[in-house]
């Protein structure tokens, strides 16, 4: 067996309709496709009740996807987002300016957990800019920036 390369990431919202500004405003990604489905594959692949699915791809560059999932007429349940948690996942996108996005994503609303951008100072990424986000329903996104040429040498 082979992994020939990346799909694309899912995250379960539950309302597209809020989470959508994080991801396209704050974010800046670009929806490609946006639709609500019911078909028997769904039912069969995932073996969860549900009556439909809005599925939305948002393209992050150059072409990876990532696929919000909002299914209806099922339960969910609230959780405390913890990043420690099993089954806890991030979705790490590199940036051009992690202030910028940082900035961005608390006037839009949406506080990231530190109060300003961290430099990493140890390990593979020491001078990296990092910080971390949530989405509306507590899904972590890191935003990373490299250094410049002039910080790295």
């Amino acid at each position: 067996m082979t992994v020939l390369g990346p799909s694309h990431v899912g995250v379960s919202v539950a309302s597209m309709d809020v989470s959508l500004p994080f991801y396209q405003d704050v974010l800046g990604l670009e929806v490609v496709f946006d639709e609500v489905l019911d078909r028997p594959y769904l039912h069969h692949i995932l073996q969860v009740p549900f009556t439909a699915i809005r599925i939305v791809r948002l393209r992050i560059p150059p072409g990876f996807m990532l696929e919000l999932l909002e299914y209806r007429g099922c339960d969910k349940h609230d959780r405390v987002p913890n990043p420690s948690q099993p089954a806890a996942g991030h979705l790490a996108l590199e940036v051009a300016s992690v202030a910028d996005v940082h900035e961005r994503a608390q006037a839009l609303g949406f506080p990231p957990l530190s109060a300003q951008p961290v430099l990493i100072d140890a390990g593979v990424n020491t001078g990296w800019i990092a910080a971390y986000l949530t989405d509306p329903d507590g899904y972590f996104v890191e935003i990373v920036q490299r250094p410049t040429i002039a910080e790295s040498a």
